[in-house]
């Protein structure tokens, strides 16, 4: 039975002795977001595998475009969080002035000045956090690794004219929701085929190494969509049978596909030469990252995503469009404005190169 559904079965500890291991863009990127313990860890995992990692021309171009924005992500996280915090200083005391206004129940000024000193702590340790945090980044030390990690191992630019036929490629593969990348064609109307064009270049790369059969790994904290990873209850389980069928056919090597949280829980039972296991708490953080990110990418997509006009019998009903329904725009061919919502499917002109893309 395996050798007729060998996508299904997998020798992880061989693939793990062999695999090249590929990274995404928002792999590195998160590197910056994660505090600085986490930080640390994930790039010793990168560090032990220095010798098999490789990224490919459009993903790292993509996290050059985006580094110098993550000052900006970092200080209104810790501004959002700050704010949060107020809000719930400000709540707390109400809801004890409240309670003490119609009742013999009476806080002594001397409560409310511990209660607003336990609030200013928390601000002041949130604080010096974030200055560590920047601290961390600032002095280009996460930079510089980086770059000297991925030093020789970036992929060659793929040249215009294939581009322009990836992008040909990409939108009937879109349109038969062929992963990867079709779930950008509504969510990044700029780029929607940047997932595509990084996943020629993986197999072209994987191709380039048949001689060797060295299986690809590929590392993304893309699981907002479903274009990449197979989806069950929600939860990402490892890639789409589509990619491992496609890499297999086209490069002869397998192919599987981890979050960070994932890399760094099995490089604890696939590396047993680490000096230092990966804690737990920096795989509950990691975790953790990749499920808001998650939720932002879904909650922004949401707000952008067109209001549809329904006619259910004598009420007139506007919703979001649901791009998770393969058959969306059928059922919607009945709102009022369905001319405007078609321009969904259509898609940009093709960027002249990576300079054009605002990642």
């Amino acid at each position: 039975m395996k050798s007729e559904f060998s996508e299904y079965y997998y020798d992880f500890e061989a693939m793990w002795k062999e695999a090249i291991f590929v990274f995404d863009a928002n792999v590195l990127l998160n590197v910056y977001r994660f505090s600085p313990s986490a930080s640390k860890d994930l790039l010793k995992i990168m560090n032990r595998l220095k010798d098999r990692i490789w990224i490919p021309y459009q993903f790292a171009a993509e996290y050059h475009r985006n580094s110098h924005t993550i000052m900006d992500d970092i200080d209104k996280a810790y501004s959002d969080k700050k704010g949060e915090l107020e809000k719930l200083h400000k709540k707390t005391v109400k809801a004890i002035e409240d309670f003490s206004s119609p009742t013999s129940f009476n806080v002594p000024p001397a409560q409310f000045k511990s209660i607003n000193g336990a609030f200013a702590k928390i601000s002041d340790k949130l604080s010096d956090f974030e200055n560590k945090h920047k601290e961390s980044l600032s002095n280009e030390d996460i930079r510089g690794q980086i770059a000297v990690l991925f030093d020789g191992r970036v992929g060659k630019q793929t040249p215009r004219a294939d581009r322009e036929k990836i992008y040909e490629q990409g939108k009937n593969r879109y349109e038969d929701r062929i992963p990867p990348g079709y779930k950008d064609k509504d969510r990044n109307k700029k780029n929607p085929f940047g997932d595509l064009v990084g996943w020629f270049e993986m197999i072209e790369f994987a191709n380039n190494e048949r001689e060797n059969k060295r299986p690809i790994i590929f590392i993304s904290d893309d699981s907002s969509k479903d274009d990449w990873f197979h989806k069950l209850n929600d939860e990402a389980k490892g890639p789409r049978r589509e990619l491992v069928d496609e890499m297999r056919e086209k490069a002869g090597v397998d192919f599987y596909l981890y979050e960070t949280w994932q890399l760094l829980q099995q490089a604890n039972k696939y590396l047993p030469d680490l000096k230092d296991q990966v804690p737990e708490k920096t795989i509950e953080e990691a975790k953790h990252l990749s499920e808001l990110r998650r939720q932002l990418i879904e909650e922004r997509h949401r707000q952008e995503r067109p209001r549809v006009h329904f006619a259910q019998g004598d009420i007139d009903v506007w919703d979001w469009a649901d791009d998770s329904n393969e058959s969306e725009y059928d059922e919607i061919s009945s709102a009022r404005d369905y001319n405007d919502s078609r321009k969904m499917r259509e898609y940009p002109s093709a960027p002249a190169s990576v300079d054009d893309i605002p990642f």
